[in-house]
C-alpha cells in the first residue's frame, strides 16, 4: 500500500511538473511565438503600413528612413520606390520581435540592402528565419534593445542568412556569458566589427574556439555608453581565440582586474587598446594588463583616462606604474586624462628616460599637476610632438619658480642700436643677460628696441642636468614638442618676462580660458611659434612690447578679453598703433568680443600678410581702419551695430575679390534700409564678395521688417529704395510752389477787378457807414437828428407809428423833424 501511494505521488508530481513546463512553453517558447507571429505577419489585415517612411540620400545611395514612427512590428508595405534602397532605418520604434521572414514578406528588394538599423527598439526575441533574404547585408545594428538576452532571445541560425555581414552591434543586450556565441557566428566569415555588452559582472567571459575561424574579426568592443557593461575580472583565456583583433575597447565596463596573460594572445596584432572609465582598475591594473603586451611592436594607441578612483585622493605617477608601458616599442598615442595625477616621479625622466621613445601624443588633461622637481627635466622628453595639460585647475602662478626679481643693473648687455629692421640678432643667454633681462631691461630697453620697428632674433641657450637652467630662471620644454594645450586650467597670474629654451619645434600654444589678467612680457624663445591662443583670459592690459618676441606668428587669438583701454585713443594704456608692429607674418587675427569701441586708421598697418580678421561682437559703430594686405580673404563683423560699411572698406574688399575668394561675415548687424545707405545696398547686390548673413536678419523698410538672407533680398531693398523711397521728388515741390503762386495771382486779379468795378458802391457803403456811427463834430451843424419827408396820404402812419417808434426805441424824441 505504501509503495503504491509513493508511486502515485511521484506520478502526480511528474504530471504537475510537465503541465507547468507546457504552460511555460506556451508563453515563453521562442519557437511557439515565432510560429504565431509569422502567421500574423502574413495576414494582410494585420500588416503594418510603412507609408510614413521617407527616402533620403546617403553615401551608399538611397536610405528608407522609418525611424521614430512608433511601429510596433516590422512594416510589410512601404512607399513605391523607383530605385532600390541600400539602407533601411527602423530605429527608435517600438518593435518587439522579429518574426520569421519579417523582411522577405515585404515589397523591398532585399538583395540591395547593405545597412539595417534596428537599434533603440524593445525587441525581445528574433526568430530563426527573421533575417531571411538579407544575403548581402553588411551592417546590422541591434544596439539599445535591453530586452534582448543571450541566448534566450536569439534562435538558432539567425545569423546564417547574412553571410556577407561585416559589422554587428549588440551593445545594450544582456550577455551573462558568451557560451554558444561562437557556434552561431562561425559562418560570418566576413565579420570585422563586433560590439557586445557583458552584463553579469561576475560571469566568466571568453570567446570560444569557433571564433578562430573569423580571421577578419579585427574590432571588438564591450563599451556601452549607459554603463550597463559589467565585467569585473578579465581572465587569462578571454581573448585566446580572437588573435586577429587590432582594436579592443574595454572602456566603461566596471573592470577591476585584468589578468597579466589576458592580452598576450593579442601581443602581435593589437594596435589600439581602450581601458578608460574603469575607475577601479587603477594604474596597477593597467600595468597588469600591459604585461601581456610586453615589448609589443603593434600597439600604437593606449587610452587609459579615468582609471583612478573618482572619489580617491590625488596620486603621484611612479616608475612602477609604467613598468610595462615603457616596453611598448610602437606606442605613439597615450591618453591619461582625468586620473588625479598631481606629480611625476622625477625618475620617470631622470636619470633614465622611462617613457617609450616612439611616443608622439601625450594627453594629461583634467589632472591636478602641480610644480615639482620633474619640471627641471622636461627637456629630456623626446619625440613627443603633442602635449595636452588642459583643465588642471591650478589657481596659482606656475611660473613663480622662474625668473629673477627686479634689481638694479647699470651695465647695458645688449646694444639697442644693433636691432635694425630686417636683421637677425643673436642673443647669448648667459647669467649676465638673464639678470639684465629680468631686471632693468624689461622696463627700458624693450621700449627703445620696439620703436625701431620689426626685427628678428635667435636665442643661444641650452638646458642640461647641472641645474643651471633653473638657477637662471629658464624654462626648458621638450625639444620636439610642436603643440601644447594648457587651456581652462585657472592659471591666475600676469604674464611676466620669461625666457624659454629649446623651442624651435614649438608651433602652437593654447593658453585660453585661464586668468592671465595682464600681459606684460616680453617672452623670448617663442620666435618660431605659428599659432597663439590667449582668448578668454580676463586680460585688461597688454604692454607695448608683449608681442615683440613672436616674429613668426601667423595665427593670433586674443578674443573674449577686456582690451578697451589698449584701443581707446586718450586712454593711458592706448598702444594700438604699435601693438602689432613686430607681427608682420600674421595671417589670422581674432579680436572678437574684446569690448573695443574704436579702431584707429593705422592699427593694422604692419599686417601686410593678413588673411582673416575677426571683429565679432564688439562695440564698434564705424570701421575707420585701413587694411594693406594683398592676400586678405575674410572679414567677420557679426553682431557689431554698424548701419553700413564705409566705401574704403568695400572698395578694398572688391579689389581683393578680383584676385581670390573673399568672404564678408556680417550676421546680426544693425543695418538700415534708408536712402543714406543706398550705395551700400547697391554694393551688396553687385559685389563679387561672398556675403554671409543669418536667416533671422532684418531691416525696417516701409515700416515693415525686410528679411536679409540672400541676393534677391538685397535686390528687393535696392529696388524699393531706388524706385520708391529715394526717388528724386524736387519737381513735386517746384510744381506745388508754382501752382500755389499761379492760384494766388489769379485770385488777386479777380478780386482787384471786382473791387475796381464796384469802387463807387464801396465808397458809398464806406462813407455811409462812417457817417452813421461817427457824429463827432456834426451835432452842431443840425438841430435835428433825423428828418422824415412823407406824402400827405401817409401822415397818419408817420405820426402814429414811425415817430413814436423813433422816439421810444432810438431816443430821438428831442431832435426829430417831420415835414
Amino acid at each position: 500500500m505504501g509503495f503504491q501511494y509513493e508511486c502515485f505521488v511521484w506520478i502526480l508530481l511528474l504530471v504537475v511538473t510537465n503541465g507547468r513546463y507546457e504552460e511555460m512553453g506556451e508563453h515563453l517558447s521562442p519557437n511557439g511565438d515565432c510560429t504565431k507571429i509569422t502567421r500574423d505577419a502574413s495576414n494582410s489585415s494585420a500588416a503594418i503600413n510603412g507609408s510614413k517612411c521617407s527616402t533620403e540620400s546617403i553615401g551608399c545611395g538611397k536610405q528608407l528612413a522609418c525611424d521614430g514612427k512608433l511601429f510596433d512590428s516590422i512594416p510589410v508595405k512601404y512607399p513605391d520606390i523607383s530605385d532600390p534602397i541600400c539602407s533601411l532605418n527602423l530605429s527608435n520604434n517600438a518593435i518587439s520581435d522579429i518574426p520569421n521572414k519579417a523582411f522577405s514578406l515585404t515589397s523591398l528588394q532585399l538583395e540591395y540592402i547593405l545597412y539595417l538599423y534596428l537599434d533603440a527598439n524593445i525587441i525581445r526575441f528574433i526568430c530563426p528565419e527573421g533575417f531571411n533574404g538579407l544575403s548581402n547585408l553588411q551592417f546590422l545594428n541591434l544596439s539599445a534593445n535591453k530586452h534582448l538576452t543571450w541566448p534566450d532571445s536569439f534562435m538558432n541560425g539567425i545569423f546564417a542568412p547574412m553571410v556577407r555581414l561585416e559589422s554587428l552591434n549588440l551593445q545594450g543586450s544582456k550577455f551573462s556569458n558568451f557560451t554558444g556565441l561562437g557556434k552561431e557566428m562561425k559562418m560570418l566569415k566576413n565579420l570585422r566589427n563586433l560590439s557586445l555588452s557583458p552584463s553579469s559582472g561576475i560571469g566568466h567571459y571568453f570567446f570560444e574556439k569557433e571564433f578562430l575561424e573569423l580571421k577578419n574579426l579585427t574590432f571588438i568592443s564591450f563599451y556601452d555608453m549607459p554603463g550597463d557593461c559589467k565585467i569585473y575580472n578579465i581572465s587569462d583565456n578571454a581573448f585566446e581565440n580572437v588573435p586577429y583583433v587590432k582594436v579592443l575597447n574595454l572602456a566603461n565596463c566596471h573592470i577591476k582586474t585584468i589578468s597579466r596573460q589576458a592580452l598576450k594572445p593579442l601581443n602581435s596584432s593589437l594596435r589600439e587598446l581602450h581601458l578608460s572609465h574603469n575607475d577601479e582598475l587603477e594604474f596597477s591594473g593597467m600595468n597588469d594588463a600591459l604585461a601581456g603586451l610586453e615589448n609589443s611592436t603593434a600597439l600604437i594607441t593606449l587610452r587609459a583616462s579615468q582609471i583612478h578612483q573618482f572619489l580617491g585622493i590625488g596620486m603621484a605617477l611612479k616608475v612602477d606604474d609604467i613598468q610595462y608601458l615603457k616596453t611598448l616599442k610602437a606606442l605613439a598615442h597615450l591618453f591619461l586624462d582625468l586620473n588625479k595625477i598631481e606629480i611625476f616621479d622625477k625618475q620617470i625622466l631622470h636619470p633614465t628616460y622611462m617613457l617609450p621613445r616612439s611616443l608622439r601624443t601625450f594627453t594629461l588633461a583634467g589632472n591636478r599637476l602641480v610644480a615639482g622637481e620633474y619640471m627641471n627635466y622636461m627637456y629630456k622628453i623626446t619625440n613627443i610632438t603633442f602635449l595636452d595639460i588642459s583643465r588642471q585647475h591650478l589657481n596659482y602662478n606656475p611660473f613663480s619658480l622662474y625668473g629673477i626679481p627686479n634689481g638694479v643693473q647699470t651695465t647695458r648687455l645688449v646694444d639697442v642700436n644693433s636691432f635694425i629692421d630686417n636683421t637677425t640678432q643673436t642673443i647669448n643667454v648667459n647669467e649676465d643677460f638673464v639678470k639684465f633681462f629680468y631686471g632693468e631691461m624689461a622696463t627700458s630697453d624693450w621700449g627703445d628696441i620696439y620703436e625701431k620697428g620689426f626685427f628678428k632674433f635667435t636665442l643661444d641657450c641650452t638646458c642640461n642636468d647641472t641645474g643651471a637652467s633653473k638657477e637662471l630662471g629658464l624654462i626648458c620644454i621638450p625639444p620636439d614638442i610642436k603643440t601644447i594645450k594648457w587651456s581652462n586650467s585657472h592659471i591666475y597670474t600676469q604674464i611676466y618676462p620669461l625666457i624659454l629654451c629649446v623651442t624651435k619645434a614649438l608651433s602652437s600654444l593654447d593658453l585660453s580660458r585661464n586668468i592671465l589678467y595682464k600681459w606684460k612680457g616680453p617672452i623670448l624663445g617663442l620666435q618660431h611659434l605659428k599659432k597663439l591662443d590667449l582668448s578668454d583670459n580676463y586680460c585688461r592690459k597688454i604692454s607695448d612690447w608683449f608681442f615683440i618676441g613672436f616674429t613668426d606668428l601667423e595665427d593670433l587669438n586674443i578674443s573674449q578679453n577686456n582690451l578697451t583701454s589698449n584701443f581707446k585713443p586718450g586712454s593711458p594704456n592706448y598702444n594700438a598703433d604699435i601693438l602689432f608692429t613686430n607681427l608682420k607674418n600674421l595671417k589670422i587675427l581674432d579680436m572678437s568680443e574684446i569690448r573695443i569701441t574704436t579702431l584707429s586708421k593705422s592699427v593694422f598697418q604692419n599686417l601686410i600678410f593678413l588673411e582673416r580678421l575677426e571683429l565679432d561682437n564688439n562695440y564698434l559703430t564705424v570701421l575707420s581702419f585701413e587694411l594693406k594686405s594683398n592676400s586678405f580673404q575674410r572679414l567677420s563683423i557679426a553682431g557689431i551695430k554698424l548701419t553700413f560699411l564705409p566705401e574704403a572698406i568695400t572698395h578694398y574688399l572688391d579689389t581683393q575679390a578680383t584676385k581670390h575668394n573673399v568672404t564678408l561675415n556680417m550676421p546680426f548687424l544693425g543695418l538700415e534700409c534708408s536712402c543714406e545707405q543706398l550705395p551700400f545696398w547697391k554694393w551688396l547686390n553687385t559685389t563679387k564678395v561672398t556675403i554671409k548673413v543669418n536667416n533671422g536678419d532684418r531691416c525696417m523698410l516701409n515700416g515693415k521688417p525686410q528679411r536679409l538672407e540672400n541676393h534677391s533680398d538685397y535686390l528687393k531693398v535696392v529696388n524699393t529704395l531706388e524706385h520708391v523711397e529715394c526717388i528724386d521728388r524736387t519737381w513735386v515741390t517746384w510744381a506745388i510752389s508754382g501752382s500755389s503762386a499761379l492760384v494766388a495771382v489769379v485770385l488777386t486779379l479777380i478780386i482787384s477787378t471786382i473791387v475796381y468795378r464796384n469802387r463807387w458802391k464801396l465808397r458809398y457803403v464806406y462813407y455811409s457807414r462812417k457817417r452813421r456811427y461817427v457824429h463827432t463834430g456834426f451835432d452842431r451843424l443840425f438841430s435835428n437828428d433825423a428828418m422824415i419827408s412823407y406824402a400827405k396820404g401817409k401822415a397818419s402812419f408817420i405820426k402814429n407809428s414811425v415817430v413814436p417808434s423813433l422816439q421810444d426805441t432810438h431816443d430821438l424824441s428831442q431832435r426829430l423833424s417831420c415835414g
